[in-house]
């Protein structure tokens, strides 16, 4: 139940950052709540049950070869300890999404889905309560001071992009009480909200893809939810966009349709990092080496897929993407034969969308943003991958008892990884106690350009090496 524990607590964490903001900055200590919250699921996935061995497929001998190219870049990056930090915090993100996967069962699920629209609720009205008084007041408040918990209002948008097919799903799901129902309802009306007055075009994009996706491959079976998303996010979004155009005393800056339309150095950043790829291509310039050539934008170059190519190398980058097709291609399979089937089970055609839609949204993001780089939508990514592979192993009819073969069933695997995450965590919060501006220290001279040193996050907020 750990792991489910720490899924729901998502939207507790942002409200915490209010008992320490005075000492540490909300990127940073999510960051090491994060590894902290990592370490304690692994331990507890460690201990738990590995089943009955299986046969290594294509799939498990892929995962050993990206396990190989990972750790060879780490190997030959320029600061490898840094590089195995990054690593460690991709194992842990990984072994997360399997504790989420192995844990739940729709009982859980409802339970898990309830705490969320709860919690998104209680996050809401922190947010809408200073807006709605400084509406009535006349008055003008920052969108920075609005986001609670978060060090820039796109970090939240990345959280997002998953919370809000999950709160529909939680809001059109039979099994959910009516008023749970309504009150995830209402949660993810006030969350397409903060999408339109944080101009999180990404994140509309995201959840655009969550809605025609499951159109596509299930027809009509995702009419209600999806329908129910588009609305939410007409109703939330749009509102909100009006706030923020018609009413710009209200915020602290204008909207433009020049704003919407800039690429905001997205081909700067894009450029820079096939120039970084050019110069390692095989094996990269090694994980989170991104942020070991500071730039005038940022220290990653909110693109998870050209993140990959850049830092792993173009092998790492061929065998995630054989991954991603092979996994996408099994939940097409599951969903699809709960279209053929052609039953009025409403639960499970609402499933089945939001499972396929959260995905899309997740991947649709990772085009655009740093989504698997901040600390909580990190955590955000896994739980959902979590809960589809759940959904694709319900489906598919495999025991839970069956364990996946190699990599998920080995024991030095798992306590190497529970290992590098205690130790991690350790130093990290052995930084955060100590250091002034919790940083990546090495060994030469920092050549970070003067007025890079914050507003860059990778690791810690001052992300540059």
């Amino acid at each position: 139940m750990l792991p489910l524990l720490a899924a729901g607590a998502l939207w507790i964490i942002p409200l915490t950052t209010l008992l320490v903001s005075d000492r540490f900055g909300a990127h940073d200590y999510s960051r090491v709540v994060e590894v902290m919250m990592l370490t304690g699921c692994a331990v507890v996935w460690a201990w738990g049950r590995r089943g009955r061995p299986v046969a290594p497929g294509m799939a498990g001998w892929m995962a050993w070869a990206l396990a190989v190219c990972v750790l060879l870049s780490a190997a030959m990056a320029h600061h490898p300890w840094i590089a195995a930090r990054e690593v460690t915090v991709a194992a842990g993100l990984i072994v997360f999404a399997l504790a989420i996967r192995d844990a739940l069962s729709e009982q859980r699920l409802r339970m898990l889905l309830t705490v969320l629209a709860a919690t998104a609720f209680g996050y809401g009205l922190v947010v809408y309560v200073p807006l709605v008084l400084a509406v009535s007041a006349g008055a003008t408040i920052y969108t920075y001071d609005l986001v609670v918990g978060f060090d820039n209002p796109r970090f939240l948008n990345h959280c997002q992009s998953v919370a809000i097919p999950l709160l529909i799903l939680a809001a059109t799901w039979r099994p959910v009480r009516p008023l749970q129902r309504w009150v995830a309802l209402i949660a993810a009306t006030m969350a397409c909200g903060i999408l339109g007055f944080c101009n999180a075009r990404a994140s509309v994009l995201a959840t655009l893809a969550a809605t025609l996706v499951p159109l596509i491959i299930l027809g009509r079976r995702a009419f209600r939810f999806s329908f129910t998303l588009l609305l939410v996010l007409a109703i939330g979004g749009i509102g909100m966009t009006y706030v923020a155009w018609d009413w710009p005393r209200t915020l602290d800056e204008f909207t433009s349709i020049e704003a919407l339309t800039q690429l905001n150095f997205r081909n700067y950043l894009i450029r820079h990092a096939l120039q970084l790829w050019w110069s390692a291509p095989w094996l990269g310039v090694g994980p989170m080496h991104f942020a070991d050539s500071p730039n005038s934008v940022a220290a990653h170059p909110h693109n998870a897929y050209l993140q990959i190519l850049c830092e792993y190398g173009v092998f790492a980058a061929g065998l995630v993407l054989a991954l991603l097709c092979r996994a996408g291609w099994s939940l097409l399979r599951v969903t699809r034969a709960i279209r053929l089937e052609g039953g009025s089970d409403s639960a499970q055609n609402e499933l089945a969308a939001a499972m396929v839609g959260t995905m899309a949204a997740v991947l649709v993001d990772a085009l655009f943003s740093g989504s698997f780089v901040m600390p909580l939508s990190q955590l955000w990514c896994a739980m959902a991958i979590g809960m589809a592979a759940w959904f694709h192993r319900a489906k598919s009819g495999i025991s839970p008892g069956v364990a996946a073969s190699g990599l998920a069933r080995s024991s030095a695997a798992r306590w190497v990884v529970c290992l590098a995450l205690l130790l991690l965590s350790l130093q990290s919060l052995q930084e955060l106690m100590s250091l002034p501006v919790p940083a990546l220290l090495t060994a030469e001279q920092p050549s970070v350009p003067r007025g890079l040193a914050s507003r860059n996050p990778r690791f810690w907020e001052h992300g540059w090496f």
